[in-house]
């Protein structure tokens, strides 16, 4: 098979809204003036610094996905318990779905991704496609693993006669025990996440306070080359030391 070509045009593109953009520009911008003021002293310096620009993007990109991630699990963990209560009660499939959409209206809204999803699902059963094939799809444009593992499941199960209702309420019971070992990691280490950010921003808390009350003792390394070249080494060892922190209290279950 062949694989599909993709353009830079395509590779530039972010996958956020009008306002997550903007936001991360401003954001962005406004760390890049500090930069150029306290290491470079001069505003001009954020021209050589744009690229910085899009890597920012790019982590507000994959921030906002992750937190897209954890709230359909969350929600996909809440339908099956939903589908599976429905089962346990006597409904079919379909009508198991429709169930479960509404506990998640109540939960979420009309606009959240699973009850979208599920509604979809719906649709294609009501237009005589197969359920395997629209938890396929499902799983698909949720991109969640946990939805293709079930997916699969499930496809097997019908065709092999299993017990469709333990098999979701187990998906479930095994989500919902993710997300528990995750939320209590988190709180593990939600201290050491807190050091991390105090320290990431100790050596602006460094540089600012020099200036203001030592200006003669950091002026060497202003307004000449020299200062440029080791200002600029240490923006770099400072931009990957931040880069290795913020790795080391990222754990993914």
């Amino acid at each position: 098979m062949r694989r599909k070509k993709v353009s830079l045009r395509e590779k530039l593109q972010f996958n956020l809204s009008k306002k997550e953009l903007g936001m991360g520009i401003l954001t962005g911008m406004a760390y890049l003036c500090m930069v150029a003021l306290l290491f470079f002293n001069h505003v001009i310096a954020v021209f050589f610094l744009l690229p910085y620009l899009y890597l920012h993007l790019k982590k507000l990109e994959k921030q906002i996905q992750k937190k897209r991630q954890e709230k359909i699990c969350i929600q996909f963990k809440d339908g099956m318990l939903g589908i599976s209560a429905s089962l346990l009660a006597g409904y079919s499939v379909e009508n198991a779905f429709r169930e479960a959409v509404r506990e998640l209206e109540n939960l979420y809204g009309q606009d959240a991704i699973m009850v979208q999803e599920f509604k979809k699902i719906i649709r294609k059963i009501d237009c005589n496609e197969n359920v395997e094939d629209a938890l396929e799809a499902m799983a698909q444009n949720i991109n969640l693993e946990e939805a293709s593992y079930f997916g699969e499941v499930f496809r097997y199960a019908k065709r092999s006669g299993g017990n469709l209702v333990d098999i979701i309420g187990k998906t479930a019971a095994n989500i919902s025990d993710k997300l528990g070992v995750s939320e209590e990691i988190q709180v593990l280490i939600s201290g050491k996440k807190m050091e991390q950010r105090v320290m990431n921003w100790m050596p602006f808390g460094i540089i600012g306070y020099l200036r203001l009350g030592a200006y003669e003792f950091v002026a060497p390394l202003y307004g000449n080359l020299f200062g440029i070249a080791v200002m600029s080494v240490c923006l770099i060892l400072y931009e990957l030391a931040k880069m290795w922190s913020e790795k080391l209290v990222e754990i993914h279950v």
